[in-house]
């Protein structure tokens, strides 16, 4: 989790100082990557310290954020 965090924001930092079109898309394609390692991680996460019950609401939870 905390490798996916690391590798987010130094994408955010190489996609903040990019003077070109190419060290700006690489950066995005490293966002994407990392990005989906820590979706996947937090289901993981959630999964493994909450009880069935709670886990549905969590997970409601942490994928509305994508609705609104």
């Amino acid at each position: 989790m905390l490798a996916a965090i690391a590798m987010f924001a130094t994408a955010s930092a190489v996609c903040g100082s990019a003077r070109e079109m190419r060290v700006l898309i690489f950066g995005r394609s490293l966002q994407g990557v990392a990005s989906g390692g820590l979706m996947l991680l937090v289901h993981v996460v959630i999964s493994d310290l909450f009880s069935m019950r709670q886990r549905s609401l969590l997970m409601g939870f942490t994928e509305g954020v994508w609705y609104v």
